[in-house]
């Protein structure tokens, strides 16, 4: 197998599918749009629509702020309000995780893929390897890919899969101790990490996703070319491209497709960003795509 074709979520979407997150935006608006608050998306002109960015932008400090109304100056204050505190932020917080969860898997699972509504349809090579970052099945359905060839990522929705989503985002630890060793706890200390939660719980787990796939990324040493379809090559799964990159060998080409001359110089950005030389990247619109040979 020469080919390695990577697919993103522009290939579903180029196939009619109802796959951009304005659609789950508008399907679970009143979820979404109450989770805001605390992801602060409400300045953008599309809301959730770069969905798992903006898990990234989650503001622990407002969920404790709303949920602490403790004044440990009033007489009737007891410590054991504090635990009471931080039970009610671990139940609102793992009920935003939950929710966002289920919305998530139940919007995808929603999705409808009918082969007799597509009309333009791209070359692909069966033979192939195929590495997905899709939930849908679309490869399958449409072009008849042995479900052997394709590995998705972050789950297939089909087979029953937990679907992967997250912010790609480092986690900074709290210190416990100052720089003179004295200890930073306050008996608010629980309920602070309880309304951090979200962060944390929301967060890709790429290196374990990828050393979870050790044996798809060994298997990519012989190939020529990398193909790269509907997906935006964004910094939250850079270190896929990296792994891919670590694994083709140096003279590897490899080909993305772009919908504007804008896209071109990003694509070369981000792929020379993991590593890739900017002489083995070839841009090409849809119509060269279908006619370049490999």
């Amino acid at each position: 197998m020469k080919i390695l074709y990577v697919i993103g979520n522009g290939f579903d979407r180029h196939h009619k599918l109802l796959t951009s997150y304005s659609y789950f935006h508008q399907e679970y608006r009143e979820l979404l749009d109450g989770l805001s608050v605390y992801f602060q998306n409400n300045e953008d002109e599309y809301p959730w629509h770069k969905f798992e960015e903006n898990l990234g932008k989650y503001n622990s400090e407002v969920l404790y702020s709303e949920f602490n109304n403790l004044d440990i100056g009033d007489e009737k204050f007891k410590l054991s309000m504090i635990y009471g505190l931080e039970n009610e932020i671990s139940e609102q917080t793992e009920n935003i995780v939950s929710d966002l969860q289920g919305a998530f898997s139940e919007w995808i699972n929603s999705i409808e893929i009918n082969p007799s509504d597509i009309a333009e349809r791209l070359n692909l090579a069966p033979s192939s390897l195929y590495l997905s970052f899709n939930y849908t099945t679309t490869l399958e359905k449409i072009y008849n890919i042995p479900r052997e060839s394709i590995t998705y990522i972050h789950g297939c929705a089909e087979r029953y899969d937990d679907l992967i989503f997250g912010h790609g985002l480092d986690i900074a630890e709290k210190p416990e101790f100052d720089e003179y060793g004295e200890s930073l706890r306050t008996p608010f200390s629980d309920a602070m990490a309880s309304a951090r939660h979200p962060f944390s719980a929301l967060k890709k787990p790429v290196p374990e996703i990828i050393n979870n796939n050790s044996s798809f990324f060994l298997s990519l040493s012989r190939l020529e070319h990398v193909l790269i379809l509907g997906h935006s090559i964004g910094c939250v799964d850079h270190p896929y491209f990296i792994k891919i990159k670590e694994s083709v060998a140096d003279n590897c080409k490899w080909v993305v497709r772009y919908h504007s001359e804008e896209d071109i110089e990003e694509h070369k950005l981000n792929l020379s960003a993991c590593g890739v030389d900017v002489t083995n990247i070839i841009p090409l619109s849809l119509s060269d795509l279908n006619n370049y040979i490999f």
